[in-house]
């Protein structure tokens, strides 16, 4: 996507810039037919590996060497000025449009993608359970621009070490580049690309490690000197070829195909071909003249611009909850286009060339570092604008506990909708803050005792004394949200918490799935769990779960009754070993981002509540209850202190009840602590006593 200067420009590789950008922008918009669109990002990969290539390899010819100074400072000029300005625009967009709950995830992906490590943190959050609900960055699209970047990082040097050889060994330029990049960069970035994609989709989606070998596709293009002869049937049947299998690709892929893997190829050898079919063309290549065409080429010389400026109205819409029909998404990016051209006009290209700039590598280096500086330090002020007593005062955690009865503390006695409402109207402070909520977490999280998607390993993490008295809690990270009560309870009565959780994965012996795909990962922890638990049986075992169903078969059918069948399988063991099971009831989900209501609702928090009986079927309840009816496992009932009336509220004897999700904030199941102490407390007494 990235443009390059050459004394030999190819109007053809221009075109399949536009072919590339359109890819992109169907698909973006969500245009019915083109789910597959997001190989426009492998194409341009390609283009910029042979491109970036082919320009070293003059160089390298004319001066027998590469000067990386004059490289890096025309990357500088090319890519920076229009990146800080579309970063710059989009924090003050965040600003403006979005709740100031997103502005620190928000900033810090701005000082990511001005940094270009975006793609790193892309890749995390992708894995990361505590980020369920954060929505679509507007600057997520900088993960392909951070992957070049890292790749001229690397290649650059790797060209000197093939420029070495060729001075020193008398070797062929041509050939030592190709062998340099097969064996260090090709082969093995792709065999891992096809085993990490496997192994985990979601980040290797966006790592640099398994797209190297796009870009040294290119770059192998140029190296070797691939070339059809010009004017001739097969360069023009080669040309057709790789065109038809981009659009495909485009056509038939779906979004859900495990990408790059080996998929990739698909759209990166075809690129290839297009490259190797060459410039030259006869008139009657329709093909040819189609990439060659006056719009095609406009198109091209825009795509930088227009894939910088078409995703963050988009991404921002998205996030204040506005759904885009194709044609209206469509709308919206043609309407980006507009800001697209103009900076490539008055900004791009002006700092591009400008003769001050081209003529001192130093200077246009001293620009690149402070616009790459403004990037960071426009992500890093929208952070520091997150009001810190927004609305109500946001006194820290540790005020639970202070003789103000806060959170669920309040709930001791019979209360009605008028009571709770009366008790919202009057919030004077509200811990923790809307913008504090998605860090108000469990301690197993910090403790690396919450494991992660690929995790099958169990481990328990204890909390509370060492005591002959044992508690285990398990299951998912609804399971999890209950550390914070079940340790202040275990230290207070001496007795010591196990604690082992999963993200995602209900405790049960069946297999159940992820994104559309079976969670084999799951099943293999939930396995091995019931042994560990089994060889030393806990006194008490709690459960809680979000999940409501299980795959039954290989067609990907799923049902409570899967689900259910498999939770007895994994808790009868226990039993059998000398334990009490007991599910902890999942608790209603909102809907939506109680919190994100919250901080838009400062002055009207009746604005977020809603009704129970809408939302308490959303999640594993029914399938818990089922359980208890057909097994006779016994429960516990925490309905009652966080919906306890017939409308649900987001803040409960000042406590924000709720962070991501249907998670619960962890100071508000602290303040839980005591009426679940009494609720667990009958399940020890035999074990207490004995």
């Amino acid at each position: 996507m990235s443009g390059h200067s050459s004394a030999r420009f190819r109007p053809d590789i221009e075109g399949m810039r536009a072919i590339a950008i359109l890819l992109v922008l169907l698909y973006h918009a969500g245009v019915p037919g083109f789910g597959g669109g997001f190989i426009g990002v492998d194409v341009f990969f390609v283009l910029s590996g042979y491109l970036i290539t082919r320009s070293l390899l003059e160089e390298v010819g004319r001066s027998g060497t590469i000067h990386l100074r004059e490289f890096y400072a025309r990357r500088a000029r090319r890519l920076l000025p229009a990146a800080l300005l579309v970063l710059i625009v989009t924090a003050g967009a965040v600003w403006l449009v979005l709740p100031f709950t997103a502005w620190r995830e928000f900033g810090g992906d701005i000082a990511a993608a001005s940094l270009y490590f975006i793609n790193w943190r892309l890749a995390a959050r992708s894995v990361d359970y505590l980020a369920e609900g954060v929505s679509a960055t507007p600057v997520q699209h900088y993960w392909s621009l951070a992957v070049e970047e890292q790749f001229y990082l690397i290649w650059p040097f790797l060209m000197l070490v093939a420029a070495w050889l060729h001075r020193r060994k008398g070797w062929s330029l041509a050939r030592t580049t190709t062998i340099v990049l097969g064996g260090v960069v090709l082969v093995p970035s792709l065999a891992w690309s096809v085993s990490y994609t496997a192994a985990s989709p979601a980040e290797a989606f966006f790592v640099t490690t398994t797209r190297l070998w796009e870009l040294a596709i290119g770059a192998f293009v140029a190296a070797a000197g691939v070339r059809l002869a010009p004017n001739t049937r097969l360069s023009a049947a080669v040309r057709s070829a790789g065109l038809i299998g981009i659009v495909a690709t485009a056509v038939l892929v779906a979004e859900r195909v495990a990408w790059p893997s080996y998929w990739a190829l698909l759209p990166t050898v075809a690129t290839a071909a297009v490259i190797a079919a060459g410039a030259e063309t006869s008139g009657s290549d329709k093909v040819a003249g189609l990439l060659q065409s006056q719009p095609m080429q406009r198109i091209g010389a825009w795509s930088y611009s227009i894939y910088l400026w078409h995703w963050p109205p988009l991404a921002i819409l998205a996030a204040t909850g506005v759904e885009l029909d194709p044609a209206m998404a469509m709308l919206v990016t043609v309407v980006a286009c507009v800001p697209a051209v103009l900076s490539y006009r008055l900004l791009e290209n002006p700092v591009r060339f400008a003769k001050p700039l081209v003529s001192s590598p130093g200077l246009s280096l001293s620009l690149g570092a402070n616009l790459t500086l403004c990037g960071a330090l426009a992500g890093v002020l929208l952070v520091m604008a997150i009001p810190r007593t927004a609305g109500p005062d946001t006194s820290d955690a540790s005020a639970v506990g202070s003789t103000q009865p806060l959170g669920a503390e309040v709930l001791r006695e019979d209360v009605t909708d008028a009571f709770l409402l009366e008790q919202l109207r009057a919030v004077s402070r509200m811990i923790p803050s809307p913008a504090e909520a998605v860090d108000d977490i469990p301690p197993t999280h910090a403790d690396g005792c919450h494991l992660g998607f690929r995790d099958e390993e169990p481990k328990l993490c204890p909390y509370g004394a060492e005591s002959d008295i044992t508690v285990a809690l398990v299951g998912d990270s609804k399971a999890n949200q209950y550390t914070p009560a079940l340790i202040s309870i275990a230290e207070r009565n001496g007795w010591q918490l196990r604690v082992g959780t999963k993200s995602a994965c209900t405790f049960s012996l069946v297999m159940t799935s992820r994104e559309g795909e079976p969670y084999s990962e799951c099943l293999t922890w939930s396995e091995r769990l019931v042994e560990v638990l089994a060889d030393d049986p806990p006194d008490l075992v709690l459960v809680s779960q979000v999940r409501s169903q299980a795959l039954t078969d290989d067609s990907g059918t799923e049902t409570t009754e899967a689900l259910v069948e498999g939770m007895d399988r994994a808790y009868r063991p226990l039993v059998d070993a000398g334990s009490t099971v007991v599910m902890l009831l999942d608790n209603p989900h909102p809907g939506m981002q109680v919190y994100e209501c919250v901080a838009e609702h400062l002055d009207d928090l009746e604005a977020c509540t809603f009704a129970r009986e809408d939302r308490l079927h959303s999640g594993g309840r029914d399938a818990q209850l089922l359980a208890a009816e057909r097994y006779g496992y016994p429960t516990i009932e925490t309905l009652d202190y966080i919906c306890p009336t017939p409308t649900c509220f987001p803040v409960i004897g000042e406590v924000l009840v709720y962070r991501q999700g249907s998670h619960l904030t962890a100071t508000y199941v602290e303040s839980m602590a005591g009426v679940l102490e009494e609720r667990i407390e009958p399940f020890l007494r035999g074990a207490s006593e004995s």
